[in-house]
């Protein structure tokens, strides 16, 4: 197996792709990222996903599929390239102590010991955020939260003027890696109160 055969299907043109939020009830506010690696088809790629709800996937059960938590302020759009060039060695490496076998016609994927102790390490490291592009301070945000130190004045500004306040407001997180909770309407919303 050479490290060109694997397949990196991991594509995103913003940073904060991967920020999304979770399922109302109680969960995290922001949907959990992970980075699978199939090893029986040499595939890598990453999405978002509660596991309390969604589950697992039959792949993942019979080992042939392996997920590895991110951290929720992973930069989407340097991701591929940060998997590349820090990880890919690594993932190719625990791949030549994978195996399949066949347990009443179900493929099982197998580990070496080698190989789970890789495991363990590139988990470790990929949950931490260790060499990957994080967002600063970016992430999912509640309203309130984001404007907890410091709210624009908008004491006496007319409903046009909140409404543009707040289209500035949005494109300034989105430029900064912010992702607000319930979107324009929440910021405008937020803002016409302090109005």
């Amino acid at each position: 197996m050479d490290i060109k055969d694997w397949n990196i299907n991991i594509k995103f043109k913003h940073e904060t792709d991967l920020i999304e939020e979770n399922y109302n009830g109680n969960h995290p506010l922001q949907m959990p990222i992970y980075l699978f690696v199939d090893f029986e088809s040499l595939l890598i790629y990453v999405e978002t996903r509660n596991r309390n709800i969604d589950g697992i996937l039959m792949r993942e059960h019979n080992g042939l599929l392996l997920s590895f938590k991110l951290p929720n302020e992973v930069n989407a759009f340097e991701l591929k390239d940060d998997i590349i060039k820090y990880y890919l060695e690594q993932i190719d490496s625990i791949s030549e102590g994978f195996n399949i076998e066949y347990i009443d016609s179900n493929a099982k994927g197998f580990f070496s010991d080698e190989a789970n102790e890789k495991l363990w390490e590139v988990s470790v490291n990929l949950e931490n955020g260790y060499n990957l592009s994080l967002l600063e301070n970016g992430g999912l945000w509640d309203i309130s939260n984001y404007y907890e130190c410091s709210c624009p004045d908008v004491e006496g500004m007319t409903e046009e003027q909140i409404i543009k306040l707040a289209k500035e407001e949005i494109e300034y997180t989105k430029d900064n890696g912010v992702i607000i909770i319930g979107g324009l309407d929440s910021i405008y919303q937020y803002l016409r109160d302090f109005s």
